[in-house]
C-alpha cells in the first residue's frame, strides 16, 4: 500500500473491474444481482469489459443506477488535467467541509432535495482523498465501456432521473441501446442521487431482478 492507502494499481475504471472480480471470486458469489450506482454501475460495466468471464459466471442480472458507459467531462488531455487539478485541490476539500458545503452538491439532486441527503453527499465527496477524486476524474474523461457492455447477456435494468446533471439521461439511453434487452426506468424530476432520492424505487428494481 502507498502512504495514502490507495494501493499500487492505477486509479482507473479498469482497476475497479479487477478489484470487483477479486471480491466476487474470493467470496465465491454465484447467481448474484449486481447493482451499482454511479461509479458502482461503471464498475459493473467495466467488469463486463475487462473480466467478462467473471460476470458471466457470477451474475444473474444487473441493475445500473445513474451511471454512464462513456466519457464524462472534457475529453481533451488539457481539459482533463485542469478538471483533475481542480477536483483534487485541498481548497475543494475545505470548501466542502465548511458550514455551507452542501451547496456544492445541490446540482446532484432533482426537485426538493432533503438537507440531510445533501450533507451526506457532501461528506462522502469531501471525505474522499483529493488524489483519488482527481485520478478517477481523468479516467472518466476517456472512458468507453460500450464494447464490453454490448456483451452483457443477463437481464439488465438501467435507472435514471430526468434531472440527472452528472450522468445525463442520454447516457442511460446509450446503455439501454447497447445492452441486449435492457429496460429503462426513468424517475421524473429526480437527479443523480437516486439511492437517496428514491430508495424504494431502487430497491424495488433490485428485488424485481432477483425474481426475473
Amino acid at each position: 500500500m502507498t502512504s495514502e492507502g490507495t494501493g499500487r494499481a492505477p486509479l482507473e475504471i479498469e482497476t475497479l473491474a479487477h478489484d470487483f472480480a477479486d471480491v466476487l471470486e474470493a467470496t465465491d458469489v454465484h447467481d448474484a444481482v449486481l447493482a451499482g450506482h454511479s461509479m458502482g454501475g461503471m464498475t459493473i460495466m467495466s467488469l463486463a469489459t475487462h473480466r467478462p468471464d467473471v460476470l458471466k459466471e457470477r451474475a444473474r442480472a444487473t441493475v445500473l443506477v445513474s451511471t454512464a458507459a462513456t466519457s464524462l467531462g472534457d475529453r481533451s488531455a488539457q481539459g482533463a488535467r485542469v478538471a483533475s487539478a481542480m477536483v483534487s485541490s485541498p481548497v475543494v476539500t475545505r470548501a466542502m467541509r465548511a458550514k455551507g458545503g452542501h451547496v456544492f452538491v445541490r446540482f446532484a439532486f432533482g426537485d426538493s432535495p432533503v438537507r440531510a441527503h445533501m450533507d451526506l453527499t457532501r461528506d462522502l465527496f469531501g471525505g474522499c482523498h483529493g488524489t483519488v477524486r482527481g485520478d478517477f476524474l481523468r479516467s472518466l474523461a476517456t472512458m468507453n465501456l460500450l464494447e464490453g457492455v454490448a456483451t452483457i447477456d443477463v437481464p439488465t435494468t438501467v435507472m435514471v432521473g430526468t434531472r440527472d446533471a452528472l450522468t445525463l439521461p442520454t447516457k442511460a439511453d446509450q446503455i439501454v441501446a447497447t445492452v441486449p434487452g435492457a429496460r429503462l426506468v426513468t424517475l421524473q424530476n429526480r437527479g443523480h442521487m437516486l439511492p437517496l432520492e428514491e430508495p424504494d424505487a431502487v430497491t424495488d428494481e433490485i428485488v424485481r431482478a432477483t425474481k426475473d
